[in-house]
């Protein structure tokens, strides 16, 4: 799912760059929230959220 249109930066990357930089750090090299600011609270509940994980698409039989 896409966090940020204007950057087309999605929660796959953030969970993927939050197992190795710090909350800081992402938002830098990011640059979340330069453009509209409508990314900031989404971004935010994905890394802070410890047990935020993608969901599975899938169907469960």
């Amino acid at each position: 799912m896409y966090i940020c249109l204007c950057r087309g930066i999605t929660d796959k990357d953030l969970l993927e760059l939050k197992k190795k930089m710090s909350k800081k750090q992402i938002y830098k090299n990011l640059e979340l929230g330069s453009s509209c600011g409508s990314c900031i609270g989404k971004a935010l509940n994905i890394l802070e959220n410890p047990t935020h994980q993608k969901k599975d698409p899938s169907p469960k039989s």
